[in-house]
């Protein structure tokens, strides 16, 4: 009987849609992503415990304003099945008269493997918000669900919500993926 194939690696493992996992990418791998419609974005792993992102949203360009975010996130536990890591997301938008920032310190756990996964992320925002609120010491939190469907399908499902001054937000879909490529396709409401 011939051995099965393991499923491709998800390259775009360290992330649900939105959601900062505690797996981080491998040192010397990478991708560059949109993640959402406009929005640019590049991760790469610098060590196998430290993954960096950074990105822009270049259509805000028209409207004069350049909109730049990077994040960090260093794995400080994995004793599978349980990992979980500490990071931040910083976000600042220009323009000719206004500047503005904000930023996300973060700590977040995933429990469970490629095949299924939950994670969960709790942060405390700083600074004024570019989203149009104010979001100091506001908790930020995330949780995701993860289902491989197929040897490369993966469900997604995930929740948000920014604080007091927003609602909380649901999204779900699929992720199609395989050693070099990934794909996503689903729905979000918020």
């Amino acid at each position: 009987m011939p051995a099965q194939e393991p499923p491709p690696r998800d390259v775009t493992s360290d992330r649900g849609f939105l959601i900062a996992k505690a797996t981080t990418l491998p040192r010397g791998s990478g991708y560059v992503a949109a993640l959402m419609p406009g929005v640019v974005g590049v991760a790469y792993g610098i060590s196998d415990r430290l993954t960096v992102h950074g990105g822009t949203v270049p259509w805000t360009v028209v409207a004069g304003t350049i909109v730049l975010f990077g994040s960090a996130r260093y794995q400080f536990l994995n004793a599978a099945p349980v990992q979980v890591a500490v990071g931040g997301l910083g976000i600042a938008a220009s323009s000719a008269t206004e500047f503005e920032a904000a930023g996300w310190p973060y700590l977040t756990a995933t429990v469970g493997t490629e095949e299924y996964s939950i994670s969960g992320l709790v942060g405390v925002g700083s600074s004024t918000s570019i989203i149009e609120g104010d979001f100091d010491g506001q908790i930020l939190l995330q949780g995701g669900a993860e289902a491989r469907l197929s040897q490369q399908v993966k469900l997604i499902l995930e929740t948000l919500y920014l604080g007091e001054e927003s609602d909380p937000g649901f999204g779900g879909g699929f992720r199609f993926h395989s050693d070099r490529f990934a794909g996503e396709v689903g729905i979000a409401w918020f």
